[in-house]
């Protein structure tokens, strides 16, 4: 096809011929088909990075199969591993889970032990050597209660204290510093020693262990508790008020309770 479609016209207009020549390569490679190599797995959720505590289930990871046909075939088995750290199904490292009536197969993550850091988990089609899907499913362990879920955006408090948040962060509502979104947790700045942190609408606040509540984000209608500012990329002090026992971040608010059992808005 090539040589027929460059004979006549390679002399007198080049450029012709070559555009020529590429109509005709794009009417060949139109004809090529690529056999299907196998059911194709979509991440349905749990395909973003999460945290959780050590020794609890997380949200189930969910995958959508679909066939050759763009049919979502039941009963096709899919097979979740570990492929690094410390997170087990049911106590094992691998899991066959068949598809429901909606082409879909679910696996439940438990953390695993205090001291892991990354959870890596893949999908594939069983009897397929090449993973399908890859999840990052848990970093760094959390305390007890610290995880807290704001508008398109979330935080939480490891073990050691530290604050990470991720999502969205338009007005600073990750304390990272800047206003750049993070799909996957970013330790929040300042190096604080965080008990708790609650987010809100676009701001978060945390209570450090000795009891000071700091607040970084949005500070429309004073919800940092500060004066003088419209927002704050980092964790800034609230000024007035005694060692706080815990805090929450509302819409446009934000309220705690101080150890002497008083609360403050």
């Amino acid at each position: 096809m090539v040589t027929a479609a460059r004979s006549r016209w390679s002399l007198r207009n080049p450029l012709a011929a070559l555009a020529a020549v590429a109509l005709a390569y794009t009417a060949c490679a139109e004809r090529i088909t690529v056999p299907h190599a196998g059911p194709d797995l979509h991440a349905v959720s749990g395909d973003s990075q999460m945290m959780g505590v050590p020794g609890r289930p997380f949200a189930p990871l969910v995958v959508q199969v679909e066939d050759s046909s763009a049919t979502t075939p039941a009963g096709r088995l899919v097979v979740f591993a570990v492929e690094l750290g410390g997170g087990r199904f049911a106590g094992e490292t691998s899991i066959v889970v068949p598809t429901d009536s909606m082409g879909r197969a679910a696996a439940t993550l438990t953390a695993g032990a205090a001291d892991y850091d990354t959870t890596r988990v893949v999908a594939r089609s069983q009897g397929s050597a090449t993973p399908s899907l890859g999840f990052v499913v848990a970093t760094q362990p959390l305390a007890e209660g610290s995880l807290s879920m704001g508008l398109s955006f979330a935080c939480g408090v490891t073990s050691t204290g530290a604050a990470y948040c991720w999502g969205n962060n338009y007005a600073g509502q990750l304390g990272t510093g800047d206003t750049v979104p993070s799909r996957t947790p970013a330790l929040v700045a300042g190096g604080l020693a965080f008990r708790s942190v609650a987010a809100g609408e676009a701001h978060a606040c945390g209570v450090t262990t000795s009891g000071a509540v700091y607040c970084w984000g949005s500070n429309v209608n004073g919800r940092l508790g500060v004066s003088g500012i419209s927002q704050s990329l980092v964790p800034v002090p609230v000024p007035g008020i005694p060692a706080m026992r815990t805090v929450a971040a509302g819409g446009y608010h934000s309220c705690g309770i101080a150890t002497d059992g008083r609360a403050w808005c």
